[in-house]
C-alpha cells in the first residue's frame, strides 16, 4: 500500500476532529445511578431509587409489567439535571409481591457531581394534594456497591 506525499489538508483534519466530539463529548457526560442494569448511565429512562424495588422513577404511561415509561430530562449538564415524569410506588398490599404500582407527577434533580457521577437527588411529588421531598444521597458500601440511601 502506497503512502500520499502530502499531508490531509485543514478541511479534512477539521472533520475528522468534529466527528470524535460527540463520542468525547459523551465520555464525559455526568452518569446517574440507576438501580438497574447498566448501573451508572447518562440520562436514564429509569431509576429505582428505593432499593427493594417499591418505587421507580419514569416516565408519564401506564406501566404494563415493569414498563414505567420514561424520564423527560429538560437539563443535563454537570453542574446538575432537571427531569420530570411519574413516581411509581407498590402499595404493597396484601403484600409487596402482590401490590400495585401507582403513578404520581413528580420533578426529580440530580447534583453533587463527583467521579463523574451525580451524588445527589431530590424528588419533588404531589400526593393526596401534599407536596412530597424525598431526597437522596449515593451511599458506596462494600467499596463496589452502591445505593440510594437518605
Amino acid at each position: 500500500m502506497r503512502r500520499s506525499r502530502f499531508p490531509p489538508s485543514p478541511a479534512v483534519l477539521a472533520v475528522a476532529l468534529l466527528a470524535a466530539a460527540p463520542a468525547a463529548a459523551a465520555a464525559a457526560a455526568p452518569k446517574l445511578y440507576t438501580g438497574e442494569r447498566p448501573a451508572f448511565a447518562v440520562r436514564p429512562a429509569i431509576v429505582s431509587y428505593t432499593g427493594d424495588g417499591s418505587g421507580f422513577l419514569g416516565g408519564r404511561s401506564a406501566p404494563p409489567r415493569r414498563s414505567f415509561g420514561r424520564i423527560h430530562w429538560t437539563r443535563w449538564r454537570s453542574s446538575g439535571g432537571h427531569g420530570t415524569g411519574r413516581v411509581w410506588l407498590n402499595d404493597c398490599r396484601p403484600y409487596c409481591a402482590a401490590g400495585h404500582f401507582h403513578a404520581h407527577p413528580m420533578r426529580v434533580y440530580v447534583f453533587r457531581l463527583r467521579y463523574g457521577r451525580f451524588t445527589r437527588m431530590t424528588i419533588r411529588e404531589r400526593f393526596k394534594g401534599r407536596l412530597v421531598i424525598d431526597r437522596r444521597k449515593l451511599t458506596v458500601y462494600g467499596g463496589r456497591y452502591y445505593r440510594w440511601g437518605f
